[in-house]
């Protein structure tokens, strides 16, 4: 079942073989507007800032890596934004992401 928030039509947040508390968490984060909210940050920071880490996205948005990381990936499933080359975010190499044609022509 996918849900749709904003201009955003998310696919599940969980895998089939998931425990039932992270899926109840990924169902909790799309049905509050969380996972919506989260995604517009990331894909404006992607927009303006282009060529960032998720890592680097993290701290602008204040997300955080991690929840900055969960919303590229549920962006790049979208066709919002695409990953091309590797830099360095403390200490660790990381794909540096960008928004999709599409995405540039849309603005």
């Amino acid at each position: 079942m996918n849900s749709q928030q904003g201009e955003f039509i998310f696919p599940p947040a969980s895998h089939k073989h998931d425990p039932e508390p992270s899926k109840e968490g990924a169902r909790e984060v799309t049905r509050s507007g969380r996972r919506a909210s989260q995604a517009n940050r990331v894909m404006d920071a992607v927009r303006t800032f282009p060529g960032l880490t998720a890592g680097e996205i993290g701290t602008i948005t204040e997300l955080g890596h991690v929840r900055a990381q969960r919303r590229l990936s549920d962006l790049k499933n979208l066709d919002k934004v695409f990953a091309d080359g590797k830099m360095k975010f403390e200490g660790n190499n990381q794909s540096r992401w960008w928004p999709t044609k599409r995405e540039e022509y849309d603005n």
